[in-house]
This record gives C-alpha cells, structure tokens and sequence, in this order.
C-alpha cells in the first residue's frame, strides 16, 4: 500500500514538475518572440529615423541651391539692366524678372511635392508593411500560447477526472 501511495506522488510530482518545465519554457519562448519584434520594431523605427533626417538634409539643401540660384540670376539681371539703361529693353527686363520668378514657384513646388511623396511613402512603409506583419505575428503568438495552455488545461483535468 504504501509503495501505491509512492507511486502515485512520485508520479504526481513527476507531473507537476514536467509541467511547471513546460510553462515554464513555453513562457520563454513568448518572451522570447515578443522581445525579438520588439528589437525589430526598434531596428525598424530607426531605419524611418535615418531616413527621415537624409531627406530633410537633401531637401533643406535643394532648397538653399534653388534660392541661390534664384538671387543669383535676379543679380544677374539687375546688373543687366543697370549696364544697357535702354528704356527700350525695359519690357524684357520686366519678362526676365517674372520667368525668374516663375522658376522660384516650379522650385519650390518640386520640393515640396517631393517632401509629400517622400513622407506617403515612409509612413506606408511603417505602418502598412513593418507593423501590420509585427502585429500579425505578436497576435498569432499570444493567441497560440493562450491555445495550448487551455488545451493542456483541458487534457489535465480529463485526466484527473478519468483517475476519479
């Protein structure tokens, strides 16, 4: 009787100690899937980051060069002006200056459109292609986890209630 009595601890402890072994990798496996996209999500922000500063430095010195430019050729023009004093190609003058402007406006727009499109698609880029595939995984993981330790519930208790 007592040898029965042995028996049935031993193998209850047996089981509660391959269980709690069990939980207890599982546990770290999940720890381990969630740390390892959330070094991703870190990676990832950090390449938007490098990105978002290489386009503002580019588009901060498109923007110095196309005003230089502009001040540049509007010199150019004054000085023109100044040197043929004809007040006959004044009317030429006064199309120089607005063609010169014109091209400050196209500029300007360029980089600007340029900007737009650029920050569209980095934003596409982290939310609809990183983040949709980090919550996809992040939500299949914890839901599996929550699925096999219900099941393994289950087939404990089935267990205990085929021993009664």
């Amino acid at each position: 009787m007592k040898l029965v009595v042995l028996l049935i601890l031993g193998a209850t402890l047996l089981e509660a100690t391959s269980l709690e072994e069990f939980q207890s990798k599982f546990n770290d496996l999940g720890t381990d899937i969630d740390q390892q996209v959330q070094e991703l999500r870190a990676s990832n922000s950090d390449a938007i980051l490098a990105m978002n500063q290489k386009m503002l430095r580019e588009l901060g010195n498109y923007t110095i060069a196309a005003r230089e430019a502009l001040i540049d050729k509007n010199i150019t023009i004054q000085v023109e002006e100044w040197l043929n004093n004809d007040p006959n190609a004044q009317g030429c003058f006064d199309w120089a200056y607005v063609l010169v402007d014109l091209y400050g406006w196209f500029i300007t727009w360029d980089i600007g459109l340029c900007a737009v499109y650029t920050a569209e698609e980095i934003n596409a880029e982290s939310q609809y292609h990183f983040y949709s595939h980090a919550h996809y995984i992040m939500r299949a993981g914890t839901e599996g986890r929550g699925r096999v330790l219900e099941s393994h519930g289950l087939h404990r208790t089935e267990r205990a209630e085929a021993r009664d």
